[in-house]
């Protein structure tokens, strides 16, 4: 379990930021976006990362193309500024925004029928959604609540950036700050927010990055196996079959995935545990915690919190941060520590 960080063998220390890279003298010169799609390939392979690269060019052509583009959904229909408005009109929106710094602890014993007897009690610490440039007092409160915690490992189930498009440097220095105070391994996955051109700073700062890949975690003579995907839901790169195709079916295994949807092909694909987040269990919430909208495919129950499906159990956290507007109502923010235990 003591790992080196990830991204220091993967990438190497100068190349850390993909931006300020030297170059010899005698090379013609590369553009900064050439330079990093050059890594990215060289990690993922040719083919995931110039159709994540595109997607993500095509998004912000859509949003952005021949000038601003008002009528694009993300311009309008889901404005913060439309959300505070509606917010302060019904009274709420002061509640609201202190609502979002309230990151609670969650605690969670999860029963497992296939854990290997090694792993009872081997904790994970779950953090998703931090859309850190956007949230900013819930960084704060995060910040405060670390150093107190024990767990055993942490991962990371997407949606780091604030917007689904735009510059990534606030990024990047707020998962800095956040990645500076945990202790334990770091495991993560992209959400929908989040750009590709992340991963080369995020694994320099020690998160490993798992985009249809796994990684084997060992106890003594026993093992278990963490696979994470790419994200499902806007991008649909995720490639369940190549995750697994590291590991034997019948060992223990848990899945990072951003979204829940998945949970068909997650059972199927013989999988414990599956950890997500992306719905942000609503956000603005009816009083009961229920849901105005959770954004996803999938049954209501597994909108937050725990759930099964078959053989295999969920969570999908609420988040951490807040989208669009720093703002919750009836659906505070959230980290959670789960301790898996022999079932």
């Amino acid at each position: 379990m003591d790992l080196e960080p990830a991204g220091k063998s993967a990438w190497g220390i100068a190349e850390c930021s993909g931006r300020d890279t030297p170059r010899p003298a005698d090379h013609a010169f590369v553009s900064p976006d050439e330079e990093i799609l050059e890594k990215l390939q060289r990690r993922l392979g040719r083919v995931h990362a110039r159709q994540r690269i595109g997607i993500e060019d095509d998004r912000e052509a859509r949003v952005f193309g021949q000038g601003l583009n008002f009528f694009h959904p993300e311009n309008w229909r889901r404005s913060p500024a439309l959300i505070r408005t509606a917010l302060q009109l019904t009274g709420l929106y002061w509640r609201a925004r202190k609502n979002a710094e309230n990151v609670q602890i969650r605690r969670h014993d999860i029963r497992l029928s296939r854990l290997p007897s090694s792993f009872d009690g081997f904790t994970l610490l779950h953090i998703s959604d931090l859309h850190v440039d956007i949230s900013d007092r819930a960084m704060q409160r995060l910040i405060e609540l670390l150093p107190g915690l024990a767990y055993d490992l942490c991962v990371l189930t997407g949606d780091y950036r604030g917007k689904t498009y735009g510059p990534i440097d606030a990024t990047i220095e707020g998962m800095a700050r956040v990645c500076a105070k945990i202790v334990a391994p770091i495991y993560g996955v992209l959400g929908n927010h989040d750009s590709i051109r992340m991963v080369p700073e995020l694994e320099e700062m020690g998160v490993r990055m798992l985009l249809n890949e796994a990684e084997m975690l060992e106890r003594g003579d026993q093992r278990i196996h963490l696979a994470g995907i790419d994200d499902a839901h806007y991008y649909r790169l995720d490639n369940i079959e190549k995750a697994t195709s590291q590991f034997a079916h019948n060992e223990f295994s848990i899945l990072l995935s951003h979204t829940p949807e998945i949970y068909r092909q997650a059972v199927h694909a013989d999988f414990d545990l599956l950890l997500s987040g992306h719905t942000h269990g609503g956000q603005i919430c009816l009083p009961g915690a229920i849901p105005i909208t959770l954004d996803s495919v999938l049954p209501r129950r597994m909108g937050s919190g725990l759930w099964k499906y078959g053989d295999m159990v969920g969570y999908t956290s609420v988040g951490v941060g807040s989208s669009m507007l720093a703002a919750r109502i009836n659906c505070p923010p959230e980290i959670t520590l789960h301790r898996l235990r022999c079932g």
